[in-house]
């Protein structure tokens, strides 16, 4: 049974990202719906960690007032069991073992504000941002740059196009790689994408020129998938490159991408797809039933953890079982339902119309 302190943080909110801190532990993290007429410019809203244990089956949350966090993300950590969630503006929460420590961390000199993802790459934990920076999580309170030199030539050439009158804001969104400290990829921003080989960065040229890039994956089969913006979607390493863009996707956009058991999953807002060979194929969610939204995926013990906006769900490789739902879900589920339906009747009904008008028209007869 879900304690009612917890159905109430549900109901009355929007999950933004989650993750898999133990192989029966799973997170959360929520924002709560502020209603049509809120202004994020004025009051961020309050954020919420949700955890359970499907084991024991003990719920918690930890609650984050107004103003704390903005966009916050969340990654595993070692020891098993810990979490670490960062917001845009530089905060930093730890989550211990267990829940026994809570603490938010002292915000070192190094560690910056645009923060705009975050990863665990074979238990270092990266975060990127702005002005292409890429961080290093060394320690409590100790974070190193990687980017130091990458950095400043950015904000060189920021700087001197401010002047000129431009307005160039590069950042990375994305980052991910095949080894802990070297073979890193990050990326952002319009086709901006960088490679690091441990001692230095350097441009990757992709063939598409203008690709607004939202999510990277390095992936087991040793290539770097890339997607984005119009479903752009891009498979390759070095300077050998493949457009995987499919037409019938440049309507929407894709928000998360993650390798799982040799297997590529990509989300949009409206599908979860899996690529096979060239194509992309909607998953197959079984005797669950296709979840109504998507915006984050996570990877970890084995499993995959799959949230949209009122619920999670995971994956053992076997099958798909229900971990969170929102009240509202089921109300927002029928309503779709309802409009597509309706949607087809109008379609049926105009069919029908025009019908009926030809049989109206006078027929010339021989």
């Amino acid at each position: 049974m879900i304690p009612e302190s917890i159905k109430k943080i549900m109901g009355e909110s929007v999950f933004v990202d989650c993750c898999i801190p133990t192989p029966v532990t799973y997170a959360i993290i929520a924002e709560k719906d502020m209603g049509e007429d809120y202004d994020p410019w004025k009051e961020l809203p309050p954020s919420y960690l949700i955890v359970h244990n499907t084991e024991r089956n003990i719920w918690g949350a930890i609650i984050w007032d107004t103003n704390v966090f903005k966009y916050p993300r969340s990654v595993h950590m070692t020891p098993e069991g810990s979490i670490l969630t960062v917001g845009e503006r530089g905060q930093v929460y730890y989550f211990g073992p267990k829940g026994k420590i809570r603490t938010f961390e002292k915000v070192s000199q190094d560690l910056i504000t645009g923060i705009r993802g975050i990863k665990n790459i074979h238990n270092t934990i990266y975060i990127v941002g702005t002005y292409r920076t890429v961080l290093r999580r060394d320690g409590p309170n100790q974070w190193a740059s990687v980017t130091q030199t990458l950095e400043a030539e950015t904000l060189t050439i920021a700087t001197e196009i401010d002047k000129k009158g431009g307005n160039f804001r590069p950042g990375f969104e994305c980052i991910d790689g095949f080894a802990a400290d070297r073979d890193l990829y990050a990326a952002g921003g319009h086709s901006d994408v960088w490679h690091y080989d441990g001692k230095d960065w350097h441009p990757v040229d992709i063939p598409v020129a203008d690709m607004q890039i939202n999510c990277i994956c390095c992936a087991s089969d040793g290539y770097i998938y890339i997607a984005g913006r119009f479903g752009s979607l891009l498979k390759g390493k070095d300077d050998h490159w493949q457009d995987l863009t499919q037409q019938e996707l440049d309507w929407t956009d894709f928000r998360d991408m993650v390798d799982y058991a040799g297997t590529l999953y990509l989300c949009t807002e409206q599908t979860l797809y899996t690529l096979q060979g060239d194509q992309l194929q909607p998953v197959d969610f079984g005797d669950m039933g296709e979840p109504f939204s998507f915006s984050a995926l996570y990877v970890n013990h084995g499993q995959l953890m799959v949230s949209g906006s009122f619920h999670a769900c995971v994956y053992d490789g076997k099958q798909w079982r229900s971990l969170y739902g929102n009240p509202k879900a089921d109300e927002i589920t029928d309503f779709a339902i309802l409009n597509q339906v309706t949607d087809q009747l109008e379609d049926t009904l105009d069919t029908l119309g025009e019908a009926a008008d030809k049989l109206k028209q006078p027929q010339n007869t021989p």
